[in-house]
């Protein structure tokens, strides 16, 4: 044995599983069953329960999780819910989750949207709760039930397709493993495990055999959350479980506890059970992900694949999940887990071992700033514009685009003319919020937003990334994301064609998408032209409302801002708009429904647009465009206007006269316009409309859809970009 190892003292005989009481003075505690069956007619699958106890104010909750599919129906039956009792534990959960290392501003949204509208629908049960006996094992909530008599534990539930309801029977080969041994900093947890147990009972009225693993833990709270540091705050926590049953008779269990905000390891346990349940602690083993997956509906990012070596055991095992998706929503920061079934494959002990497992992934979930749920999109984002749009295009591009096969130099000049000052533009960064929007609001509709994910990326980004290149040459600007403007670095006749191209270029994306019906395909086009009328027009009344046109000392200052904000309307929420009616008709949304999505989108547009004339008197050096260029080029933002209609006598004159051209915009005269601006409160006032225009659409929003995961980050993604101060913007262009 490695000087490193451990062995229980005693080897205990094979066992009955026994009625053990709740353990009433735990904050938390839960009850986990997991196995896999087959039956005589080759039906073959794999299930998990847990039962869930929460300390709530003196009395007790309950949730619960259940999963299970099999090889005849496609898409597997998920269960996740809670009592009322635990609903109000979450909400009251508000103050000590402030305590913690996640964004406050998140829980703030998150929490006002559940105070408001509730927790998202589909995790919990209404009017219906859970039983749990004095004495004895015995839960139930409807359908479902686990319990203890004779030695023996019955699990029943009933999926939604099944003729009959399920009944299982698990019998342990060992007595209770204390595992009471795994190392979890700071916490103070109880563990049980029966883990290797042969199942038998009945399915879709088949006879049914298998094997299943039950375990019982118990504990405080220090399980989810570190200690408090010397500021008082606390650090989230998650876990990584793999439960491995070995072909062999063995069992392992494998426990890594996170800091899940930085995901390094806390502690790591590896712990082998022998078929009669004496149990081999291994203190030196390496575990690594070597393949993720991430939610199309939550958008969380799981290591779903892992790869593990075990000197001590002269091993290297590889777990590999049945499918990806095994994403279970929960209540909560967490909101979701990762909770799936697989295979490990491998050798020990110089052998070939072959296991079936099950792979528990808690707390990846947690976000502890939105620009962690931005990046991720991004990436992919950038993915699905890589496939249609590559920087590098080949021939098939150029065919499929021209209908010709190239000639000499063709596909080098495509990639001059087009694909490289574009490419050039795209890598230097952008939050890809216009796609994240789209995402967001599909999910929130009810669509499987990944089916068309691909189209809302690259219909919306590329678009975006043209208007920005003819934005620049339009307004004279000299510096895009802290590199030189695409028309300076590339001349203005490459920067004006590529950009066109890019008007026009996704269109063909929708021909691409086989959910789309011919109706749909129509719909869409035609608010895709819709949208390019709108979005020029405003763009044309922009550019015509330059100061030296329109202002005057007896200029009408609130036709003017009544103006601008129609202009933005045009302009900026255009794009926002077609997003929404987009995904409407995507979604096949009536027509009251589509009127309250276009009008957050419209809303959140013109929003935006003020939140970045507010950023053009930014302080901070993070700001990527040129600072001030608004009072430069005699633009009339809102924010310039409310200045001009607060403002009086000579710093009146002064601002005018600037905007007007009279006064040279050097840099002294440019930094006391600024500094104007900046003292008449137009700044404030104007960050007050950007939250009541958003809020007012919102509630109509909320109203017209279900609460969901979805909808609630899609408003903490629209008031994360609202609310960056302007002296310290995060780049969100």
């Amino acid at each position: 044995m490695n000087r490193h190892d451990s062995i229980s003292s005693t080897t205990p005989p094979a066992g009955r599983i026994l009625p053990v009481p709740p353990h009433e003075d735990a904050a938390v505690e839960w009850w986990f069953v997991h196995g896999n069956f087959s039956t005589g007619q080759d039906i073959a699958g794999h299930f998990m329960l847990s039962f869930f106890r929460h300390a709530v104010n003196g009395s007790h909750g309950f949730s619960m999780l259940f999963r299970i599919e099999d090889s005849l129906h496609r898409d597997p039956f998920i269960v996740s819910r809670a009592d009322p009792h635990v609903q109000e534990l979450l909400v009251r959960s508000r103050e000590e989750l402030q305590k913690t290392n996640l964004y406050g501003h998140l829980l703030n949204v998150y929490f006002d949207e559940v105070d408001r509208y509730g927790f998202p629908s589909a995790q919990f049960a209404s009017g219906s709760r859970a039983h749990c006996s004095d004495d004895g094992l015995s839960i139930s909530w409807d359908d479902f039930y686990l319990k203890v008599q004779d030695g023996l534990l019955s699990v029943g539930f009933r999926p939604s397709w099944a003729d009959t309801h399920v009944q299982f029977i698990l019998s342990s080969r060992t007595s209770a493993v204390d595992l009471g041994i795994l190392e979890t900093p700071g916490t103070k947890m109880g563990y049980l495990t029966y883990p290797i147990c042969s199942l038998s009972g009945c399915y879709n009225s088949q006879p049914a055999t298998g094997n299943a693993w039950f375990d019982r833990q118990w504990g405080d709270m220090s399980w989810f959350a570190s200690e408090s540091d010397a500021s008082g705050q606390r650090r989230i926590q998650g876990w990584d479980w793999l439960g491995i049953n070995l072909d062999d008779g063995r069992a392992a269990v494998v426990l890594i506890s996170r800091d899940m905000e930085t995901r390094n390891m806390t502690a790591s346990n590896f712990v082998m059970i022998d078929p009669q349940g004496a149990v081999r602690k291994l203190d030196r083993f390496q575990i690594e992900p070597i393949a993720s997956w991430q939610s199309p509906k939550t958008f969380i990012v799981y290591p779903v694949a892992w790869k593990m070596i075990i000197p001590a055991l002269n091993g290297e095992i590889i777990f590999t999940p049945h499918r990806e998706d095994q994403e279970i929503p929960v209540a909560g920061a967490t909101r979701a887990i990762w909770e799936g079934a697989g295979r490990v494959t491998g050798t020990l002990e110089g052998k070939p071992v072959s296991a079936t497992a099950r792979l528990e992934l808690n707390g990846y979930g947690c976000v502890f700033h939105p620009r962690d749920i931005l990046d991720s999109f991004s990436r992919r984002i950038v993915g699905h514009i890589q496939n249609f749009f590559p920087e590098s295009p080949d021939e098939a591009f150029y065919k499929k685009h021209t209908g010709l096969s190239p000639e000499r130099d063709n596909i080098e000049a495509v990639r001059e003319f087009l694909t490289r000052p574009i490419w050039d533009l795209l890598r230097r960064g952008g939050k890809h919020w216009r796609p994240m929007f789209g995402i967001l609001m599909a999910e929130a509709l009810g669509l499987d937003a990944a089916k068309y994910e691909d189209l809302i990326a690259v219909s919306t980004e590329l678009t975006h990334l043209a208007s920005l290149v003819i934005d620049d040459i339009e307004d004279n600007a000299e510096t895009r994301r802290n590199d030189a403007c695409i028309h300076l670095k590339y001349g203005t006749n490459i920067a004006i064609n590529a950009a066109n191209a890019l008007y026009f270029l996704p269109i063909t994306k929708l021909r691409e998408n086989p959910l789309l019906t011919q109706e749909q395909l129509l719909a869409i086009y035609s608010k895709t032209m819709e949208f390019f009328v709108k979005a020029h027009f405003g763009q044309g009344m922009d550019l015509y409302r330059k100061a030296h046109a329109l202002l005057s000392d007896r200029a009408d200052i609130d036709f003017l801002i009544r103006d601008t904000l129609s202009v933005y309307k045009l302009k900026t929420a255009a794009p926002i708009e077609f997003i929404a009616h987009s995904v409407c008709l995507i979604a096949g949304a009536d027509a009251s429904t589509t009127r309250a999505a276009v009008e957050l989108a419209e809303n959140f547009g013109v929003a935006f647009q003020i939140k970045d004339d507010i950023h053009d008197f930014s302080g901070s050096e993070k700001w990527t465009k040129d600072r001030g260029s608004d009072l430069a080029n005699g633009k009339l933002t809102y924010v310039i206007l409310l200045a001009l209609k607060t403002l009086t006598g000579e710093d009146r004159q002064f601002l005018i006269r600037l905007l007007r051209g009279d006064a040279e915009p050097e840099a002294d005269s440019l930094r006391k316009g600024m500094e104007l601006v900046r003292a008449s409160g137009a700044l404030e006032q104007a960050d007050t409309l950007v939250f009541s225009m958003l809020n007012e659409a919102w509630e109509k929003f909320a109203g017209a859809t279900r609460q969901s995961d979805a909808r609630i980050l899609l408003k903490v993604m629209c008031e994360h970009l609202l609310n960056l101060d302007y002296n310290d913007p995060d780049l969100t262009q």
